[in-house]
């Protein structure tokens, strides 16, 4: 049985859920009693797993430490591998995630299913403009297992991300995304992000 993930962001009857995995098939109208979610929105009663976004717990923070220096080691161009120690790259990016994530504004919110099993996870904080010297929210990092894509938690963490951000007063929300990462660069796009600056670089030797 293919399943997908369908968003409950303010359905009164289910405000306890953030999101839950539904059969394909079984598409129908979902009233709350006061109206639809949306006059077009189609959503399955038959919920067969809830997806629970949660703050983070200091026992989570080594597995989401090893995606991020994992997930950032990837998102570096190879010809600039080559020329780097991974090694000591990894334990640079270990200290710089450590820095980050102790600081007061920084959040980091836990994807898991109703088993505790590790889904994917957000984390968001606070950036300067080195132009303007104005603060704005920032999307330090995003990740969802690789068993977990394409089923819509990387654009609930995405949304969460702009909730925090509004929350906190921020005027915008920001990220850096690699130029090779398609996929990312295409629900950024169609979440409402456009590309402001590049960075562009090359070879001397």
């Amino acid at each position: 049985m293919r399943e997908f993930l369908w968003l409950i962001l303010t359905l009164a009857d289910f405000s306890y859920l953030d999101a839950v995995i539904v059969k394909k098939e079984d598409f129908e109208w979902i009233r709350t009693g006061q109206k639809n979610i949306e006059e077009k929105a189609k959503v399955s009663a038959w919920l067969l797993m809830r997806v629970v976004f949660r703050k983070t717990k200091t026992t989570d923070l080594p597995l989401i430490k090893k995606f991020t220096v994992e997930t950032g080691w990837k998102d570096i161009p190879e010809r600039q591998r080559r020329s780097l120690n991974q090694e000591k790259w990894s334990r640079h990016m270990e200290e710089v995630f450590e820095n980050f994530a102790r600081r007061e504004n920084s959040k980091i919110l836990i994807a898991e299913d109703e088993n505790h099993v590790f889904l994917g996870y957000l984390f968001v904080g606070e950036g300067t403009d080195s132009m303007t010297g104005t603060t704005h929210g920032f999307i330090y990092d995003i990740f969802v297992t690789e068993a977990h894509r394409d089923k819509g938690i990387g654009k609930t963490l995405m949304k969460k991300a702009e909730s925090y951000c509004r929350e906190k007063k921020y005027p915008r929300i920001l990220l850096m995304v690699s130029a090779e990462n398609l996929p990312a660069i295409h629900l950024y796009a169609k979440m409402g992000f456009k590309t402001e600056h590049m960075y562009m670089g090359k070879e001397l030797r």
